[in-house]
């Protein structure tokens, strides 16, 4: 069965059936979980129209989508909304698809609506309450106040020890059996983080010990914001920030190298002059933009080859590894891209990115580039 799909600017996709993956059969990602299809399937279809899935980041949100639309792939006759926009209105979303009020039963689904300002969700409650064909599902990693009462809640916890081992065994398609146990120990209960483990030591891009060494446990004291960066210290004990990218303490860049961890314990400026540093040592002019700017982007860095002057933009984004960079933030970039007339963009993280951001950037693959934790583990390596 063949996917016909309809893209926006947005970032919207409008398909009739449901999304397939490209590189993988469905069931080797999922987990069976009868409980929470149904708790989906009943709050869509009943009286109120109207799902909040709730899980962390890597808990399997996506694949359960998946698996719900090719459950009941006739529920909707009207088509099936992706919205992955923080730009739109859930009106404007639906109007550029389609023609209001609706004719038949369409399901929209808001992903990462953590990220929507709170009179989206007031606005998207109403529609529900006009318009009678209107299902929807929201995706968020945090609870959302703004949702009335006629949303259900579907809450995705954490898999247990067997699901998780019995999971990988199946991604991993080795004659291992400790294979699994290993993978497991590094990443506990963690889907996407297991995913990304699995999937890297099938395509040989990483080892078993460099995963190791990149998903060791670290420990930070403070208190994190819920954008998932740290609440920085105020006062005398504030670090002195440095913006002269070659004033770089060489003997902390080398502390870095030993121990990439380190990075969450930086400063937002301290760590956006490593990466400076990293890339100047990497044979790029790198200029840090002032920390007060609002450009939409930390640093220029140039570089001159056979072929040409290229200048890519770069953002970096200290995250908690738990927090994963969205898809918002490779667009907007996109965006100040193309307005500044540069060659590409580069968004750098201690963290990782969700699986949307990824395909954004594989539909750009040359105008958009992403490094996350791993790939900053392998810039030090270079140096």
């Amino acid at each position: 069965m063949s996917r016909r799909a309809s893209k926006s600017d947005s970032g919207v996709d409008v398909v009739k059936e449901p999304p397939t993956r490209k590189d993988k059969n469905l069931d080797q990602f999922f987990v069976q979980r009868p409980q929470e299809l149904e708790g989906l399937r009943s709050a869509v279809t009943g009286e109120r129209r109207a799902a909040f899935l709730l899980g962390r980041t890597g808990s399997g949100k996506t694949t359960l989508l998946e698996a719900f639309i090719r459950q009941y792939p006739r529920l909707f006759a009207g088509g099936i909304i992706y919205s992955n926009s923080t730009l739109e209105t859930p009106v404007r979303t639906l109007s550029r698809h389609h023609s209001l009020p609706l004719r038949e039963p369409t399901l929209l689904v808001i992903d990462e609506a953590h990220l929507l300002p709170a009179h989206s969700l007031v606005e998207l409650d109403h529609l529900l309450g006009v318009e009678q064909h209107l299902h929807t599902i929201v995706v968020s990693q945090l609870s959302l106040r703004p949702l009335s009462r006629r949303f259900r809640r579907v809450v995705l916890g954490d898999l247990s020890e067997r699901q998780v081992r019995a999971l990988l065994k199946k991604r991993l398609d080795s004659t291992d059996p400790r294979l699994a146990g290993q993978i497991y120990e590094m990443t506990g209960a963690n889907i996407g983080l297991a995913d990304f483990a699995s999937g890297s030591l099938r395509a040989g891009i990483l080892t078993l010990d460099q995963l190791a060494q990149g998903l060791r446990p670290f420990e930070q004291s403070g208190v994190w914001q819920s954008s998932g960066e740290p609440i920085p210290y105020d006062g005398d004990l504030a670090p002195r920030l440095i913006v002269d990218v070659t004033s770089i303490n060489r003997e902390l860049l080398d502390m870095v190298r030993s121990n990439p961890n380190l990075l969450y314990s930086l400063p937002t400026r301290k760590f956006e002059e490593i990466v400076a540093e990293l890339l100047l040592r990497l044979g790029y002019k790198v200029e840090l933009t002032p920390p007060t700017r609002d450009g939409g982007f930390d640093m220029y860095a140039a570089k001159h080859e056979i072929l040409g002057k290229f200048l890519y933009l770069v953002e970096c984004k200290r995250y908690a590894p738990s927090h994963r960079v969205g898809v918002e933030i490779v667009r907007s970039l996109y965006g100040v891209v193309q307005q500044k007339k540069a060659t590409a963009g580069i968004v750098a993280t201690t963290s990782f990115f969700t699986s949307i951001a990824k395909n954004l950037q594989r539909e750009l693959e040359h105008q958009m580039q992403l490094a996350d934790y791993f790939d900053l583990q392998r810039w030090l390596g270079l140096l």
